[in-house]
């Protein structure tokens, strides 16, 4: 499988670059929207609307859309993540790719001297549960939950509709959601690649999961 990574932008891919290959996949850097791949990858940093410009700019967006209306599988990373969704407090004006309802907001200043001050930057615990069909079985997914490396200064907190697996986690005691998975496409706030041997192995499994 040929796993195509998305350079949107202000964002170092090396490191998704060199997890993705000590999984055992192929990969392509996309600068532009010109090649068939058979998985895709947006993993990203920087603000959610100049972002979300380029990828209208550049043809990315069309080519993102397309590529999942196939029904080949999608992957944002950190921004990408953001990107997956409608609407982000980052810049108000900008839309995303709209694969999923739901809109990011700023992380709060701390209330006390014992909150840390935004951004997310660490190691946090995941938790993850899924429900799959009309019968709303749960999954055991906890061999997933662990401690993955955040850096990030805008979150989710409501579950987006149809998600078929979400990650569950917080920050100063508020929940947030940094990860979701629906059909054939999954949002990941969190930097897999950055997670040590656990995190090979996060990816090793969304991957066999979305695709």
């Amino acid at each position: 499988m040929r796993v195509g990574i998305i350079r949107s932008g202000g964002s170092n891919i090396t490191s998704v670059i060199n997890a993705v290959h000590k999984i055992g996949y192929e990969t392509i850097v996309l600068n532009k929207p010109d090649k068939k791949v058979d998985l895709l990858m947006m993993p990203g940093v920087g603000n959610f609307g100049t972002a979300s410009r380029r990828l209208n700019d550049s043809g990315f967006l069309e080519y993102i859309k397309n590529h999942v209306k196939e029904g080949k599988p999608m992957m944002g990373i950190c921004l990408g993540m953001q990107l997956l969704f409608e609407t982000s407090a980052e810049d108000e004006s900008a839309r995303g790719l709209c694969f999923y309802n739901g809109h990011f907001e700023k992380i709060p200043e701390p209330m006390s001297l014992d909150q840390r001050s935004p951004p997310n930057i660490g190691y946090s615990f995941v938790e993850f549960t899924s429900h799959r069909g009309e019968s709303s079985v749960e999954i055991d997914l906890s061999y997933l939950n662990g401690y993955y490396y955040f850096l990030h200064s805008y979150a989710l907190s409501t579950i987006p509709t149809g998600t078929k697996m979400i990650g569950i986690s917080e920050f100063n005691s508020k929940r947030i959601i940094p990860f979701v998975l629906k059909e054939n496409t999954c949002g990941i706030q969190f930097h897999p690649e950055r997670s040590g041997l656990r995190g090979l192995k996060f990816l090793s499994k969304i991957i066999n999961m979305v695709k």
